[in-house]
């Protein structure tokens, strides 16, 4: 297989020349990774709201401790062999397919039958027979998950924005339909577990479409196992590393909370986390190829890093502070206040959040310099400190999930993003320099959240008040709530807007370098930004 056309050479042209041509790609990568992320964030909005209604707090608590206990076995799902895949680059394609392929069906195998054994003991544990199916179904989606993987690393290394801007919108499309399909169906928890299912199969299918690559058709070559084995073990400690980073507060909640406390958790952390995720997926399937082109300039490298970290944390503080702001009367309206106990948690998870985003910057630029010691060692100590603070809230407030989710939402602002700097500088990013890039614009942003958030209970407060002086005592109308949903949103987003153009124009800039080229010209004159005179950063 040779190197697809739409690969820019690394031939002549100089330094310059060749930073234009990488950053043409990284924003043609991100117009459509943003164009899905839109997608996917429009449909999970209706998810979770039709999620909301007709599934019960139990339903989300007993998926949650079983996807906190399937978490620290699915790291075998790929055993971290995209990472070398995408980082060895496409002119060791055809030698590499065919093994990695073959190792990850075994690893995928292998995880299929644990998680299949574990389901009567977890039945056995916790004394619901539920759990037996859930996790049996977990097990076929792990077993079904390599090709999809590989197919989606592959067109990443070819640097095939859009097919990958596809595949991402139209699974997530797949795995909500299937989702809303099976809760009406009155599937309960296995209606998380069974969609799973159905989009491992679906990404398999359409990324063979994508790539008409037979995956089956390349030699195995077992004799590069030892090899392969060699390079990714780090690269599989570090996944499990991240599963506790990811899962592990459901992991250890799963066995102190009661279903119902721990679905009012994991409800609250969906909520918090959904579009955000999206976000930093599609940001690293991006990322990775990219970052790997000029892994050996060490100052580019570093440039690319600060502006993705100050670019990411703007993104999404604007998007964590604005579920904050509104989610209290948006739960009201959609769900009649069935989830009021939640509120408080995803406004502490949703404040924190942005900074929890950093680990996808963290993964792709240690793995792109293949710095996988360092990167299994972060993660690790990212990972075990959630299981320890989750642990803590637990035991001390097994009936208070806000206030779990106040002691994660702390860990990610200390815990994560002071590894993450540590981990960095290994890489080449001054410490100093990465805190002032992330921590200014999320501080700035969530200390204005706050304020939106103190001035609406204030007023909702002010006007309950005036309705039990006026005899006209009970639950707000409708149509006041709706106002409240609007006034609040509108505020915190037109002072977010004036915040960041004038007391951050710097990163504003600095997103916008990296932002389709399209939306940049268009965006810099109307936000009276001078133009990017740095390409050489990006």
């Amino acid at each position: 297989m040779s190197d697809p056309q739409d690969t820019p050479p690394a031939g002549p042209g100089g330094p310059r020349k060749q930073a234009e041509a990488m950053g043409r790609r990284v924003g043609g990568g991100l117009s459509w990774l943003m164009v899905a992320t839109v997608v996917v964030k429009a449909f999970s909005l209706v998810n979770i709201a039709v999620l909301g209604i007709l599934l019960a707090e139990e339903d989300f608590g007993v998926f949650a401790t079983a996807i906190g206990v399937a978490a620290l076995v699915n790291v075998l799902r790929d055993g971290g062999v995209r990472r070398i895949l995408i980082q060895k680059g496409m002119h060791r394609y055809d030698g590499l397919i065919g093994p990695i392929y073959a190792w990850t069906l075994m690893l995928n195998l292998i995880a299929a039958v644990v998680l299949c054994a574990l389901g009567p003991v977890m039945a056995w544990i916790h004394g619901d027979d539920q759990y037996v199916m859930v996790m049996v179904t977990i097990g076929l989606a792990a077993a079904i998950y390599g090709p999809g993987m590989i197919y989606r690393a592959t067109l990443s290394m070819q640097y095939r924005y859009k097919a990958v801007a596809a595949l991402n919108a139209t699974s997530a499309l797949v795995n909500y339909i299937a989702m809303i399909t099976l809760a009406i169906g009155g599937a309960g928890p296995l209606t998380f577990t069974w969609a799973m299912v159905v989009v491992a199969a679906y990404d398999w299918a359409f990324g063979y479409a994508l790539t008409r690559q037979p995956l089956i058709r390349f030699s195995p070559r077992t004799r590069l196992w030892p090899a392969i084995w060699a390079r990714t073990r780090w690269l599989i400690l570090g996944a499990m590393a991240l599963a506790l980073l990811r899962q592990g507060d459901f992991l250890v909640l799963g066995f102190i909370l009661d279903p119902a406390m721990i679905g009012i958790y994991a409800f609250a952390y969906m909520i918090s986390s959904q579009v955000l995720t999206v976000l930093a997926a599609s940001l690293q399937q991006v990322l990775m190829p990219t970052m790997s082109s000029f892994q050996h300039d060490r100052t580019r490298h570093s440039r690319a890093v600060l502006r993705v970290c100050g670019s990411l944390t703007l993104v999404a503080a604007v998007f964590s502070g604005g579920i904050a702001v509104v989610f209290d009367p948006l739960q009201e309206l959609i769900w009649g206040g069935k989830w009021l106990a939640a509120v408080p948690a995803v406004q502490a998870l949703a404040l924190c959040f942005a900074l929890r985003l950093l680990v996808a910057v963290q993964e792709s630029a240690l793995s792109s310099t293949g710095r996988f010691q360092t990167q299994f060692q972060a993660l690790l100590i990212q990972g075990i400190g959630m299981v320890i603070v989750a642990a803590i809230g637990g035991m001390l407030f097994p009936r208070q999930p806000h206030l779990i989710a106040m002691g994660v939402g702390l860990w990610f602002v200390v815990g994560i993003t002071g590894v993450t700097a540590w981990s960095l500088k290994k890489a080449g990013v001054p410490i100093i320099d990465f805190l002032v890039t992330v921590l200014r614009p999320w501080g700035a942003l969530t200390v204005l959240a706050m304020l939106v958030i103190l001035v609406d209970l204030w007023l909702h407060n002010l006007g309950m008040r005036h309705a039990l002086e006026s005899a006209r005592a009970g639950e707000p109308s409708t149509l006041d709530t709706m106002l409240r949903f609007v006034i609040s949103g509108f505020a915190f987003t037109l002072a977010a807007a004036v915040l960041v153009r004038f007391a951050m124009p710097q990163t504003l800039s600095d997103m916008l370098s990296i932002t389709p080229p399209r939306i940049a010209r268009l965006a810099r004159p109307i936000l009276r930004l001078r133009p990017d005179r740095q390409p050489e950063s990006e």
